[in-house]
């Protein structure tokens, strides 16, 4: 864990320069929860999923940015942002863009994996209730949801890098390849991070 001194740094920091905020923007089951864990093991703010709640919460603030601006100063590090039902799907991620023009000064980390290897896990992701859903809010069969979930993920990551490329504050981390170092560089010039704070947590049993 962090020593005092160091978590006293990124507390100062996130005071004296609250619109240096951090959004993951890669999908769930990319190590957002492990990514979450790091945050707040380093006295960052983070705010995670909340059972859809900041996915739902974004998106009803979408035609009122000021008030979004708002809501989003509340914390400092954003991700998973979807909201799963069996009625509606959100993949908040997707508004990347208005993020960028709300905290320009703010970090940007596209969190990617192996494709097939992330739909496998989206699947059995909470014993395949996250894929039942989507399957009822789409009308669609397995393989219907797999082919969109597919279709996303390459249109959203082709976004992201055609959008940010050259850009300072943004990182491609690959969570299946890259070492955790990579990050906590990315970071150095705001936040004080260690490795030692980064394990792999919240994953989905492929079998």
């Amino acid at each position: 864990m962090l020593n005092i001194i160091d978590r006293g740094r990124n507390i100062l920091q996130q005071t004296l320069a609250p619109d240096e905020k951090i959004f993951f923007i890669g999908f769930n089951k990319c190590g957002t929860t492990s990514l979450h864990h790091l945050m707040t093991q380093h006295a960052i703010r983070s705010t995670h999923w909340n059972n859809g709640q900041l996915a739902d919460d974004i998106e009803k603030l979408l035609s009122d940015k000021n008030n979004l601006k708002k809501y989003l100063s509340r914390a400092t590090a954003y991700s998973d942002i979807i909201y799963s039902t069996h009625r509606e799907q959100i993949e908040g991620n997707k508004h990347f863009r208005l993020f960028h023009e709300l905290f320009p000064r703010a970090y940007f980390i596209l969190n990617d994996r192996n494709l097939e290897a992330w739909v496998k896990s989206r699947s059995n992701h909470h014993n395949g209730s996250h894929l039942e859903r989507c399957m009822a809010a789409w009308k669609t069969d397995e393989r219907g949801v797999k082919t969109i979930w597919r279709q996303t993920y390459e249109a959203h990551t082709n976004d992201v890098l055609d959008y940010f490329n050259g850009h300072a504050r943004f990182l491609h981390f690959r969570i299946d390849r890259d070492s955790i170092n990579m990050l906590i560089d990315f970071l150095s010039p705001s936040f004080t991070l260690r490795a030692r704070g980064w394990k792999i947590t919240n994953a989905t049993k492929q079998g």
